[in-house]
């Protein structure tokens, strides 16, 4: 298993370097980038973050999302 906490990527585009820092910062929990090979921040508690929705800065709301817990559907 991979460590989780704040790292940077090589060749990472220094905005996402940025917002997942911010993301981090703002849920109190430790992200990384990418998840599922796709433009999603996932944090420890498996909750994830699309950036279009982390780059929005809307906190309070990503704040709740990841409160609530919110993960996508699995399918069978």
């Amino acid at each position: 298993m991979g460590i989780w906490g704040a790292y940077l990527q090589q060749g990472l585009d220094a905005e996402l370097e940025s917002l997942g820092s911010k993301l981090s910062i703002e849920i109190d929990c430790p992200v990384h980038y990418p998840a599922f090979g796709k433009h999603i921040y996932e944090c420890h508690c498996r909750v994830l973050f699309p950036v279009f929705f982390v780059k929005a800065n809307s906190w309070d709301i990503i704040r709740q999302k990841h409160n609530e817990g919110f993960k996508p559907e699995e399918s069978d």
